[in-house]
């Protein structure tokens, strides 16, 4: 689905964008979404990540459990009426991406997070195998599992990783409490996983639409796959982690950051500096870039939408996406509400960035 945005801006710009939907990477490894699901109380679970928060829609319910080794509480499904929905759109394409979760569960189908339409290689299900409780992708028509049966009733540590330059679902890697579980079966056919275009219909499984985000239940294939099991410290990132990396995380430990971390605080996507992200910064932006007559910008990094390290035409596309189309992640951290540094370092400067839209 495409959407086209037109605008009308001073200066005499006049200019028509058009956005092609889907999750906008941003050009560097991070954390997209984390649902920790240590409440431990409520239905409403926080995504520390971009804001995307899940919740239950009508008539779901779930219990608490006590949690993995990391953490002191998570979430108990139980296998009818029971999962955590979100607006989360997921990663689409065959872009990289890393999954990882705990899970505790006898269930040998376990169905435990999922996105995506169900059509050949749209969508991105993540399973236990049927009756071998292996670890399964699923992503219609084709799949990858690996050997070792983790449902045992114990807290195991699952990595779901789609490798960077990746295109082929034989290429999809599981790790189990941080070692690597080789695939022993499956059928690989290219991944195009589609991604959530706003408010999913929860109430609609089966439906040929594509889903957002969910955990607990799988809905493209009806309300009658939901797990019967416990899971905690939901994390999605848009790139390949390593082995390193994942036992950083299932340890507890956080990934390491940036080296040289910078030292100026700033809302991404405030692009003219009025301490509010709104209409006026994607036409301030393009106005910068291909009209001219407004000077520098007030800070580079509050201009570099994306992140990608460079101010061009994709960082005014995706503010208007973000604000007026949706089915994409909000910017990146610091993210758009709240001002922050800049955690990859990287050489964008953000010298006149008016310290005071960050005084609460």
């Amino acid at each position: 689905m495409n959407g086209t945005l037109g605008l009308s801006a001073r200066h005499g710009l006049s200019i028509v964008i058009a956005v092609s939907l889907g999750f906008v990477s941003t050009g560097h490894a991070d954390l997209v979404a984390h649902w920790t699901l240590d409440e431990g109380d409520g239905d409403e679970f926080e995504d520390s990540a971009s804001g995307f928060d899940g919740f239950l829609p009508d008539g779901m319910t779930i219990e608490w459990d006590n949690g993995p080794p990391t953490q002191d509480n998570a979430v108990r499904f139980l296998g009818v009426d029971s999962f955590i929905a979100t607006e989360f759109p997921g990663i689409g394409g065959s872009e990289p991406r890393t999954v990882t979760f705990w899970l505790k569960t006898f269930d040998t189908d376990a169905y435990m997070l999922a996105w995506g339409s169900n059509s050949a290689g749209r969508k991105w299900h993540l399973r236990l195998n049927g009756g071998s409780g292996v670890m399964r992708t699923e992503f219609a028509t084709g799949q990858n599992f690996s050997g070792t049966a983790v449902n045992d009733g114990e807290w195991h540590h699952l990595v779901f990783v789609f490798p960077e330059d990746a295109t082929e679902g034989s290429e999809i890697r599981h790790y189990i409490d941080g070692v690597l579980d080789p695939q022993t079966g499956g059928t690989s056919i290219p991944i195009d996983t589609a991604v959530g275009e706003g408010l999913a219909p929860w109430t609609d499984a089966n439906s040929s639409e594509a889903y957002s985000v969910h955990f607990g239940a799988v809905l493209a294939h009806g309300f009658n796959r939901m797990l019967d099991g416990s899971m905690a410290d939901i994390r999605i990132y848009d790139e390949e982690l390593n082995q390193d990396e994942i036992i950083d995380i299932m340890e507890g430990d956080d990934l390491e950051p940036p080296d040289e971390p910078p030292g100026e605080i700033f809302k991404r996507g405030d692009t003219d500096g009025s301490g509010i992200v709104d209409i006026s910064d994607p036409i301030f932006n393009l106005t910068f870039q291909f009209v001219g007559g407004i000077g520098e910008l007030p800070c580079e990094d509050a201009g570099d939408v994306d992140d990608s390290g460079v101010v061009d035409i994709s960082d005014p596309i995706y503010n208007l996406t973000f604000q007026f189309v949706g089915g994409i992640a909000p910017p990146p951290a610091p993210g758009e509400k709240v001002c922050g540094p800049d955690p990859t370092g990287d050489e964008r400067s953000c010298e006149a960035y008016p310290q005071e839209n960050c005084v609460p």
